[in-house]
């Protein structure tokens, strides 16, 4: 682990005034409800002071490793003895926490980001395989790293996870903006209801008062 304090780590998805996509950073929160955040070099010019909205906006956790819940194909024998492919879900844990911090710095900004950032299962669950095969495979040569070019390694399997988030995330933010437009609807229509019982409401008692 390259964070000795075990303070939240979280890492930047939009650039901000003082950081940029792929920034690693910590984060407390102080007496007045602000989040502070310092990158993880801890350099007095990368500090800043945002709200809550903003945090959210921004930032999400990330660790040294990372649970999905993926789709895992496996065969099993039938009563005739032959084979047949079944899948099942499950949650995969791919832990890189004995990594050195400036390999596990490049793959928390350049590999775990693209998956940090789909939050619909429903949507990874169709890149399983490649999920799969891309992460144990990172993990599985890490062994190997002195005898090979382990930083290309690293970037052959961010364009790989580069190019399902950008297939996951445009069906993500569509989704969610379809809830929203849903949820607005019928608040609209409770808060219209409400209305027009208090407006209701009102009068009987100005009715009650003119008596």
């Amino acid at each position: 682990m390259y964070n000795p304090f075990d303070e939240p780590i979280i890492i930047c998805l939009r650039c901000t005034d003082k950081f940029k996509r792929g920034d690693l950073c910590f984060y407390e929160i102080n007496g007045n409800g602000d989040y502070v955040i310092t990158s993880i070099d801890y350099s007095g010019s990368r500090c800043s002071y945002i709200s809550r909205k903003a945090f959210n906006n921004n930032f999400i956790s990330i660790d040294d490793h990372i649970v999905l819940k993926l789709c895992k194909e496996f065969s099993r024998r039938t009563i005739f003895l032959k084979p047949k492919m079944k899948s099942k879900i499950k949650k995969f844990t791919f832990d890189f926490e004995h990594f050195y911090e400036k390999d596990l710095i490049r793959i928390q900004s350049e590999v775990l980001i693209y998956l940090v950032e789909i939050q619909d299962e429903e949507l990874l669950l169709q890149f399983s395989t490649d999920i799969i095969y891309t992460l144990n495979t990172l993990i599985e040569l890490y062994q190997q790293r002195d005898d090979i070019d382990y930083g290309l390694e690293i970037t052959k399997a961010s364009k790989v996870f580069k190019e399902i988030n950008a297939y996951c995330l445009p069906l993500q933010d569509e989704a969610n903006e379809q809830s929203t437009n849903i949820k607005n609807e019928k608040l609209k229509s409770i808060m219209d209801k409400h209305n027009l019982n208090m407006k209701s409401t009102l009068q009987k008692i100005k009715e009650l008062n003119e008596l």
